[in-house]
């Protein structure tokens, strides 16, 4: 009995109109808040990173954390260029934390978990392409990008 009791005791206090200047009646609250969990990129299942990467699940994304080195894959191909040594080991460091999830059927992206983007509105860069030559090496392509944080 005793517990019912606080209880009633509690939700009359709390309920009371000494509380209700401060909080806005429920018409007037606007946001709708999504609890967002989130798995470090070197412990995702395949499973999750397929659901997020086809859309099956808005409210859990992938931790690119900083200092994080990943193996990096890069495929180049069409009617100009295909890159023919596919199995080169190259690594892709992560040198600033950001988020990675699935809304509405595309991918959103976020370095705070609060504000999410796009990836053409989180990222700016420049793509470069060009030849180098040194008397004793062949010509060599050389293909580089600059990916930032769009401000």
């Amino acid at each position: 009995m005793p517990k019912k009791s606080l209880l009633i005791s509690l939700s009359l206090i709390f309920g009371s109109p000494l509380f209700a200047e401060e909080a806005l009646p429920l018409d007037h609250q606007e946001e709708t808040i999504l609890l967002i969990d989130f798995v470090d990129v070197r412990d995702a299942k395949t499973e999750e990173l397929l659901n997020i990467m086809e859309g099956k699940v808005e409210n859990l994304a992938i931790h690119f954390p900083k200092g994080v080195s990943l193996p990096l894959k890069p495929r180049i191909k069409g009617d100009f260029f295909e890159l023919s040594n596919q199995d080169a080991e190259l690594l892709l460091e992560i040198k600033k934390d950001f988020y990675v999830r699935s809304s509405q059927g595309s991918l959103m992206f976020s370095s705070d978990l609060r504000d999410w983007k796009e990836l053409e509105m989180f990222v700016t860069g420049t793509l470069f392409a060009g030849l180098m030559k040194n008397e004793a090496d062949p010509v060599t392509a050389l293909l580089e990008a600059e990916i930032n944080e769009r401000p």
